[in-house]
C-alpha cells in the first residue's frame, strides 16, 4: 500500500511519544501490504474495525490510540 501522508503519523508521535514505535510498526506493515478487501486487512490486523466509505480503524499501542485510515483498494492507497 502507498501511504499518502507519513508526516501526519510523525507529527502525532512527536507529540505523543508512547505511540511512536506502534505507529512505525503499523507503517512498515501497511507499506508492504497489498490489501484488496477488508478481510485481508482483518487477516493482518485482527482488531481492525471498519466504517463506511472504506475507512478502517486500527488500534495503536494496545488501543491507547486509534488510527483512522481511508483506503482505496483499487489503487492500493491508504
Amino acid at each position: 500500500m502507498r501511504i499518502i501522508s507519513r508526516i501526519r503519523l510523525r507529527n502525532f508521535w512527536e507529540e505523543n511519544s508512547k505511540s511512536e514505535q506502534a505507529l512505525k510498526a503499523w507503517y512498515e506493515i501497511a507499506k508492504k501490504a497489498f490489501w484488496q478487501n477488508p478481510q485481508e486487512i482483518k487477516n493482518t490486523f485482527g482488531n481492525a474495525s471498519f466504517l463506511s466509505n472504506n475507512r478502517v480503524i486500527f488500534n495503536i499501542h494496545g488501543n491507547s490510540y486509534r488510527l483512522v485510515v481511508a483506503i482505496k483498494y483499487e489503487y492500493s492507497i491508504c
